[in-house]
């Protein structure tokens, strides 16, 4: 296993398998809640979606799955999910919430703090998945709609939308519309919604990551 530290980022990560050759694939960083207390309704069809997404095949190859790692809540669903089908898994958290599951992931990373770690989750993704989770989600979330407004990505923003969880999110955004603060349409900021994990596989599908 080779260790490497950086000590500019201030990061550990493992590789655990020899590398044979270079394979250039496509990253979803999927941002969810970790919490034990999340609703049951919400954690339906998880391991469907997951499970769906590793058999899509894009432009170049299957995904790679980026998440904050861990084992609780949708968080622990989506690494489950992702570990038990043998998916290419990155897990970017912080040193203080390691966890025994980490050793099973392809890339683990750590930082010191949350900036540094929400920076790598939206700069290592080339798509981003939202799942129901708290503030720490919102946060990450719009970081990924606020850089596509301000053009510095330009990457789409997958929502599932279970029981229409976020709707109170786009009543906001459709709120500063309305009050003239925001000016650009959730299309515009690309931002896809889907209310069924088949929904969102089907448009997911529809795209070219490059």
């Amino acid at each position: 296993m080779l260790v490497y530290y950086n000590l500019n980022c201030s990061f550990i990560f493992y590789f655990k398998k020899k590398i044979i050759n270079i394979v250039i694939m496509t990253t979803i960083t999927i941002f969810c809640g970790s919490k034990e207390t999340i609703n049951e309704e919400f954690k339906k069809g998880i391991v469907e979606l997951i499970t769906g997404l590793g058999t899509v095949k894009n432009n170049s190859g299957p995904f790679k799955f980026a998440y904050g790692g861990g084992s609780n809540g949708i968080m622990g669903i989506v690494n489950k999910t992702c570990i038990d089908n043998g998916y290419y898994t990155i897990g970017i958290n912080c040193h203080r919430w390691k966890d025994d599951s980490d050793k099973n992931l392809n890339e683990v990373y750590y930082f010191d703090n949350l900036v540094d770690r929400q920076n790598i989750l939206v700069s290592i993704g080339d798509c981003y998945l939202v799942l129901p989770g708290g503030v720490g989600t919102l946060y990450e979330a719009l970081q990924c709609i606020t850089m596509n407004d301000t053009k510095e990505i330009n990457k789409p923003v997958f929502f599932l939308n279970t029981n229409n969880y976020f709707m109170s999110l786009f009543d906001m955004l459709e709120c500063g519309r309305k009050s003239g603060t925001i000016t650009k349409t959730n299309e515009q900021m690309n931002i896809i919604v889907k209310d069924t994990p088949d929904e969102l596989i089907e448009e997911i599908k529809k795209f070219s990551f490059s």
